[in-house]
């Protein structure tokens, strides 16, 4: 099962069904986050005010320099996207709050807690004289996530 967000909104549904489409990238965290990962990431610059206590222990085991094996925040990732089934889409992509989640600003959210361990971060984009910053899909293919499978 896969747990994403589309216009619909966030939710779950089997990895086959998932799997349909044109364009496909599977990427995963490396083994063990930390010592071991490039940290090209300004990491004091970040905010964690809505972090989960386990998130906080994961971020700052990170910040530190100690390292973390993925499976603790994938284990962490899998607790915030279950309990956010249900949300709705955010067609403003607004990466800010968390009431509504856009595709690529709900696995940002899930994976908050590393993203700056695997440089992932949000770029200023301009859209109609408006400038905000988001993440697009192809935005993680340059950072420290293993790619598996990249179909284009």
């Amino acid at each position: 099962m896969v747990v994403h967000s589309m216009a619909e909104g966030v939710f779950m549904e089997d990895i086959l069904t998932f799997s349909r489409c044109d364009k496909i990238a599977i990427l995963r965290l490396p083994e063990r986050l930390g010592k071991q990962t490039e940290q090209k990431v300004q990491v004091g610059s970040m905010e964690t005010p809505d972090f989960s206590p386990e998130e906080e222990r994961i971020y700052q085991a990170l910040k530190g320099g100690d390292t973390v094996a993925s499976k603790n925040a994938i284990a962490q990732a899998k607790r915030l996207a279950l309990a956010h089934l249900g949300y709705a889409y955010d067609f403003g992509f607004d990466f800010e709050t968390h009431k509504s989640f856009s595709c690529t600003e709900f696995i940002y959210f899930i994976y908050r807690c590393v993203c700056p361990f695997v440089d992932i971060k949000l770029v200023e984009q301009s859209i109609l004289f408006l400038s905000k910053k988001v993440l697009r899909p192809d935005d993680f293919l340059g950072t420290g996530l293993q790619q598996i499978i990249v179909k284009k």
